[in-house]
């Protein structure tokens, strides 16, 4: 439950007390709000009438109080305890209570609830090839990649195998440590501005001075109009990339990425339900495999860099494989590199085998909405293969 009572209000204890029936007492409650009341008990430096009708409240009714001193509230210069978190007993031997650093434009920290319901357990690091990478960047690294001794070294038809393994453990990142949506109008001056005011945040709660008020209530306010100002230009540069042709499905995914919404990723189907999976995509027969078959003349024409061009100028940023590889990438590439990427196309022209990373595939399913949840219930499969960017380019090449 949250609660907000304003500084010119007067309470009493039953009024209190009507708000504490609105919870079921018997069970986990939490309580959280600005009560306005000052008490030394959660790090007031005086007692008010308020802040003592709370105490009795709080002993009275066998509530626990969350809060461990620390200040809650900085809008004038001498920082205060207002904001105030209750729960019952219970409750209280779980939870772990923190005041953080970031006030998202207001005077009041954000305050956080942990609650460690279950034993702790170690955080999997998931990795994954990052959507923008430096143009400069990318290219020292690629070149880096098709100069090495293990990829030189590889035979014809594998080298694409390589690369695709090199790649990945080039520009590999880590994927659990991303904390800002992915808007377009998020750049480098709203990380510095938002840096600069959590550092005056942190400056103000250790020393808290008028000149460290003033620092934090200038770098709120810097912040604050930044972020309008960037919300505003982000927009009028995504209005101006709508024309009549675009679906309204594209139009949808251009407003959810600009206001920051993502999809969840799908969890993991357990070891023990594969085999019940796989048999409801293939049977217990498993899949037949059909080796490719070519014709005893193959037209000895390389494919040329013109064709090579046009393909990738009119390829479309799709979801890429396993490996990360997508066609930004790919339009980022230099002439060098491109020249390179023709060169291992013509090798599998000319080897006539197919990379045994184009052949393998990963199956995420979706459930369908309405539907039984279960491993074996109704749902859709989406199949990802590594390279399957560059294997699209490839295909068109053969068109």
């Amino acid at each position: 439950m949250s609660a907000y009572i304003p500084p010119s209000a007067t309470f009493n204890k039953n009024d209190l007390s009507h708000m504490l029936s609105l919870v079921n007492s018997d069970d986990h409650y939490i309580i959280c709000g600005d009560f306005n009341s000052h008490h030394q008990i959660w790090g007031n430096r005086n007692i008010d009438d308020k802040g003592s009708m709370m105490v009795e409240f709080i002993e009275d009714n066998d509530i626990v109080l969350l809060n461990d001193g620390s200040k809650t509230f900085f809008g004038c210069a001498n920082p205060t305890a207002i904001d105030l978190t209750l729960c019952n007993p219970s409750l209280a031997l779980i939870a772990t209570w923190t005041a953080m650093n970031e006030t998202l434009g207001s005077g009041h920290c954000v305050i956080r609830v942990s609650l460690q319901l279950r034993p702790k357990v170690q955080q999997k690091i998931s990795y994954g090839v990052p959507r923008f990478i430096p143009k400069d960047t990318l290219n020292q690294g690629v070149w880096g990649i098709l100069q090495s001794d293990t990829f030189r070294m590889t035979q014809e038809g594998e080298k694409f195998d390589v690369f695709s393994r090199l790649f990945y453990e080039k520009f590999k990142a880590r994927t659990d440590m991303k904390n800002h949506p992915d808007t377009p109008w998020w750049n480098l001056n709203c990380k510095r501005t938002k840096a600069k005011q959590i550092r005056a945040v942190c400056e103000f709660r250790k020393r808290p001075s008028r000149e460290n008020f003033k620092r934090f209530a200038l770098s709120k306010k810097e912040y604050f109009y930044t972020i309008r100002s960037e919300k505003r230009r982000g927009w009028k540069l995504t209005c101006e990339g709508i024309d009549s042709e675009i679906t309204p499905t594209e139009l949808w995914k251009i407003i959810k990425r600009f206001r920051g919404m993502h999809v969840p990723k799908s969890p993991s189907i357990p070891d023990s339900c594969i085999d019940p999976f796989c048999d409801t995509l293939a049977g217990p027969q498993g899949p037949i495999f059909i080796s490719p078959c070519y014709e005893d003349e193959v037209p000895d024409a390389a494919f040329s860099m013109p064709e090579l061009e046009m393909v990738i100028a009119a390829s479309r940023d799709t979801t890429p494989g396993f490996d990360g590889i997508r066609n930004g990438h790919i339009k980022e590439f230099d002439g060098d590199i491109r020249n390179a990427l023709l060169d291992l196309f013509n090798d599998v022209w000319r080897s006539r085998r197919i990379p045994v990373s184009w052949m393998q595939y990963r199956i995420t399913p979706i459930h369908k909405r309405g539907k039984c949840q279960a491993i074996t219930g109704p749902h859709r499969t989406i199949a990802s293969a590594p390279l399957n960017n560059v294997r699209a380019l490839f295909a068109f090449l053969l068109m």
